[in-house]
């Protein structure tokens, strides 16, 4: 073997320059790799879609090759530091390390390319399911796992230039750890701040590999100039410190460490997007905090540590400590959203002061966890050194072992634990996991204190609960509007509320038939008139242009209102809906008595997958696709608005087939406009727009001439689809072209530069969240979009344009006012002229309302019009006036639906209980709707037609297990049968769900109060008066008691 020789002055000077410019590279590793990370990442995404999915294979084949690349290097470097190797051997081997990264790098995306051919080719042979994920991924391990088993063999490999006492192992290593992460900081801020949107995927990834070349080539010259001996490790004597033993519990220890770490940081993150938001520079901030933290820590190590020799009592301390600061976390998640409100006035003009908001909340909840695991890192390797004696051993053992713990960690999280017990509850197992790890380490050094870190362990589950209505208010998107006090922001609580695999999906009543899905706070789907009448168009649109579709597909399931409306056609023999998160499906159940149960239909094929993967995919072709994704500044959905998907969209359609994109036109610029309304046209340069309120409706493909003939058969052969239009105050199908707007050619600034929104360069996800706070986009987009549509001012090719469907168009148009005035009638009808005025301003004073009815004299459709407009504003006295004289003589079954169940919500107003009854039981006979069988329970409950109440809203639950009305029902008999324990429970769940519906508070006050339970009643009156303060007889009594 080797002598290395007396260690000499210069020699100690050119060691001295070799770990300088170790040190210093290192950190520029960091950099990289995070870098391919994140764009690794980003690629897979656009083959296993923006799932759980693709985050997990990059995790397990990143960290599984760091673990991997961790032991060999540490083994193989020990193996050469015994042999006396100089220390610029280890830094030459350092650069070839780097070098092979660099290299790999530029071959990634070609062969993650192939992975793409594979996995598409076997889809369109039919492989689906477990068996196509698994060959994919393991394709993916094997262009991932090479250059990440480089990256994690130069940890132990640049770790040898530091080998010195075993005293000086964590202080030397804890900087190196230290510099490496600080430049994956870095790395993390470039790509998720800057590269991407400015050089797209592929320059990005050759820019990181360049570096890495970079970084090769200066360690190898570096290393030819340089010497230094290095000292040969040393066996060591088992000390009280170390031994067998202590280097087991250490890498068990350290892996579950990891594992914990991976389920917070997962947790963390999830919880924190639903105060700060979904996009893309929401989630490279909290990576940044956690990282910094981690870095933080690791730097300051050795001040706190010095040169004491250092004990697992210690170690056990520090990870009580990650426990204690981890639980105390959990509350302070649960109040982070009262924080963000307070100050987001000061910043919400500018999105970057948001996100520098957004950094002071991160750190506020992570710094201390975060900073307290990076003190782990270095002083476990010390320990684990004291063991072997071995420095490259130790540190490619212990990082490893914490890596595999990394990937269990993040696998267990995503797929059961954060599904099955949700977020705050993994946050607190996490906690509680720490002390635990602490007792063991306390145990290992025969400390007492063991036993009280195992007795915390189980307390860290009972901190402080989060309340719902707070947490999951979607403050990133309604933040402008809401209050800054310690009421509740949402005031009332989700009647269904699951963390699922990608987001969080909450459902709301606001009032019986008024429900709304949230996922990640964000409103998704909708039952209120201004949202439930785009979703139905969405559908209907594609059956204007497609002859008789078989299959059809759909992207996106929310309320499942256009799915049913896209397969309302009868020929549809086959409906396939891609939706990326399960509990989505679940929570369709609560709109299903809208929807017809379309869940239920059999040609109906649910799948749980991404919108690009359904389509790209699917080995078949759709007579129609519609794409209705979440807003494009969300991160991931900008994957939907690519040109290279609407490429492959567009392969997918068979002859004649259309393809339909939904846009909105709230929270994005008009710049982003341009780039969506661009990017759809250069695949589909046909394409024509439709104008729906706030948002648009993209249709390319088979455009040519538009099938009203079609549409019309399959409105007189679906009654749900007669009753759904005359609801939405569309009372035939050719109303529904008064909201085309005009080929999109008329659309496009051509003298606008955008760039193009591709896979390669998403500038989309990167530049929509900018504009998520400007309020004054909306209007500029409406108004872009209602001159070009005024400049346009036809209808549609295949339309002839007769007095009669001009009449159709313009009353149509009133649907949606936004982009301007109808189209000019030429004769106009009596009353057309004022039913426009009315349309197109705000709402008049009541002298002039009242003067309405009399200018349309007979004139029905503008009496249907008139009190659809009454209906929006509540307005339902005014309403009734529009009634004709004799409903029951209507012809049309849908008409007379629609007048009886005004008539009826009308005379439930007034608390004419027979009336209503009456006309809901006779809308009901012509349509079993849920709504109706409720109302009528609930008039024959307030007549005291008990039995008749009993069985009628039995049946009501049968047509709706969740309406609020029906529960209502239910408390009111059983307070008349004297079942009072049963009517609390019942009104009580009304009030938590629904707590719009004064009577259910009301009553049970009474119940309370007939009780003598003062301190129960006087907290439900307290819980009234958050929803409605201005009850002054209700704060009297209050105050009595």
């Amino acid at each position: 073997m080797a002598n290395p020789g007396p260690v000499t002055e210069a020699t100690e000077s050119s060691l001295s320059r070799l770990r300088l410019w170790g040190g210093t590279l290192f950190f520029f590793s960091g950099l990289t790799g995070l870098i391919y990370e994140i764009l690794w990442t980003r690629r897979l995404n656009l083959i296993f879609g923006h799932s759980i999915l693709a985050v997990s294979t990059v995790v397990t084949a990143y960290m599984g090759g760091l673990a991997l690349g961790s032991a060999l290097g540490g083994r193989w470097a020990d193996k050469h530091l015994s042999r006396g190797q100089q220390a610029s051997w280890f830094l030459a081997t350092y650069g070839r390390l780097e070098g092979l990264v660099g290299l790999w790098a530029f071959l990634s995306l070609p062969l993650l390319g192939l992975v793409e051919s594979l996995y598409l080719s076997m889809a369109a042979r039919g492989v689906q399911g477990t068996s196509l994920y698994l060959v994919a991924f393991a394709a993916s391990l094997l262009v991932l796992v090479p250059p990440t088993t480089a990256m994690g063999a130069t940890l132990p490999v640049v770790s040898c230039l530091y080998n010195s006492d075993s005293q000086g192992v964590g202080r030397n290593l804890s900087r190196l750890y230290s510099t490496n992460t600080f430049g994956a900081v870095v790395g993390v801020a470039l790509a998720g701040f800057g590269l991407l949107p400015v050089l797209g995927l592929k320059v990005s990834v050759a820019l990181a590999g360049l570096l890495n070349l970079a970084i090769a080539a200066v360690s190898l010259w570096v290393s030819r100039g340089l010497s230094g001996h290095l000292e040969k490790p040393v066996e060591l004597e088992t000390t009280p410190v170390a031994g067998n033993s202590g280097a087991v519990i250490l890498t068990w220890g350290f892996a579950l460490s990891g594992a914990l770490s991976m389920a917070a940081q997962m947790a963390w993150t999830r919880s924190l997007t639903l105060t700060l938001g979904s996009s893309v520079y929401a989630f490279s901030v909290i990576l940044v905090v956690f990282l910094t933290g981690i870095a933080a820590g690791s730097a300051l190590f050795h001040r706190w540590a010095g040169r004491s020799q250092p004990q697992f009592s210690q170690l056990a301390w520090i990870s009580a400590g990650v426990g204690l600061s981890s639980a105390l976390a959990v509350p302070a998640l649960g109040r982070l959203p009262l924080l963000f409100l307070h100050f987001f006035p000061m910043v919400r003009h500018h999105y970057w002061q948001v996100l520098l908001l957004d950094l002071c909340l991160c750190a506020l909840v992570l710094m201390i966890p975060t900073l307290l695991m990076g003190v782990t890192f270095p002083l476990v390797t010390q320990l684990y050194h004291l063991s072997c004696g071995r420095l490259g051993r130790s540190v490619g053992n212990i990082y490893s072992a914490n890596t595999l713990g990394c990937i269990l960690g993040s696998s267990l999280t995503g797929f059961a634990l954060i599904p099955h017990i949700g977020m705050e509850r993994t946050l607190q197992l996490s906690a509680a996991g720490f002390f635990l790890v602490a007792g063991l380490y306390a145990a290992r050094d025969r400390n007492r204190s063991w036993m009280l870190f195992c007795a915390l362990s189980p307390l860290c589950c009972f901190t402080p609960a989060w309340d719902p209505s707070l947490i999951y208010a979607g403050l990133a998107t309604h933040g402008v509007t809401m209050r800054r006090d310690d009421s509740p922001i949402y005031p009332h609580q989700p009647a269904y509320l699951r963390d699922g695999l990608s987001g969080s999906v909450s459902v709301l009543i606001w009032q019986p038939g008024g429900i709304t899905m949230r996922v990640n706070g964000k409103p998704e789907a909708s039952l209120g008139l201004p949202d439930r009448l785009p979703q139905t168009y969405l559908g209907l649109v594609p059956l204007l242009y497609v002859q008789n579709p078989k299959r059809i597909g759909v992207i996106g399931l929310g309320s499942g209102l256009t799915l049913k409306a896209a397969a309302s056609a009868p020929s549809v023999e086959s409906a396939e809906c891609a939706e990326l998160e399960p509990y989505v499906i679940e929570a369709e159940r609560y709109f299903a008595p809208y929807n017809d149960h379309v869940a239920q239909d059999p040609r109906m094929k649910l799948r749980y997958a991404d919108g690009r993967t359904m389509v790209m995919g699917d080995p078949g072709k759709f007579d129609s696709i519609v794409s209705v994704p979440s807003n494009p500044w969300v991160a991931g959905i900008g994957n939907l608005y690519t040109q290279d998907f609407y490429k492959s969209a567009r392969s997918k359609l068979n002859p004649g087939g259309v393809f339909m994109q939904w846009v909105n036109l709230y929270a994005l610029s008009p710049k982003d406009l341009q780039t969506v309304l661009q990017t759809f046209g250069s695949v589909f340069p046909e394409a024509q727009l439709w104008a729906l309120g706030g948002d648009l409706a993209l249709v390319g493909g088979a455009t040519g001439q538009v099938n009203l003939a079609g549409l019309q058969r399959y409105y007189e052969a679906s009654p749900y689809l007669r009753n759904e239009l005359m609801d939405l105050g569309l009372k035939r199908p050719e109303q529904l072209i008064g909201n085309y707007a005009c080929p999109l050619k008329f659309a496009i600034q051509n003298e606008a530069k955008v760039p193009l929104n591709t896979d390669d360069n998403p500038c989309l996800e990167y530049s929509a969240p900018l504009s998520l706070y400007n309020l004054e986009s909306f209007s500029a987009n409406v108004a872009w979009v209602a001159s070009a549509r005024q400049r346009y001012n036809r209808l549609p090719d295949g339309i002839e344009p007769t007095p009669e469907v001009e009449l159709e168009a313009a009353l149509g148009s009133l649907a949606f006012t936004a982009f301007g005035r109808p189209r000019v009638l030429t004769p106009a009808p009596p009353g057309w002229v004022e039913l426009v005025h009315i349309f197109g301003q705000d709402y008049p004073p009541a002298e002039e309302r009242r003067q309405w009815l009399q200018q349309f004299g007979s004139w029905k459709e503008g009496r249907i019009w008139l009190a659809q407009y009454y209906r929006k504003r509540g307005e339902m006295n005014e309403a009734l006036e529009c009634l004709p004289q004799e409903i029951e003589k209507l012809s049309d079954p849908a008409e007379r639906v629609y007048w009886l169940n005004l008539r009826a919500t009308a005379r439930l107003s007034k608390q004419d209980w027979q009336g209503a009854y009456e006309d809901f039981s006779a809308a009901y006979l012509i349509r079993p709707f849920c709504d109706f069988s409720s109302a009528q329970a609930y008039c024959l409950a307030k007549l005291k037609r008990w039995k008749e109440a009993e069985s009628m809203v039995a049946r009501a639950l049968q047509d709706n297990p969740y309406d609020v009305r029906s529960f209502l029902v239910e408390a009111l008999i059983a307070e008349h049968q004297g079942r009072d324990d049963d009517a609390l429970k019942s009104l009580a769940r009304v009030c938590r769900e629904c707590p719009f519906i004064q009577e259910a508070w009301l009553r049970r006050a009474e119940i309370l109060a007939r009780r003598g339970d003062r301190a129960g009643t006087r907290k439900v009156i307290e819980d009234y008066l958050v929803f409605y303060p201005e009850d002054k007889q209700l704060r009297n009594m209050l105050q009595q008691l």
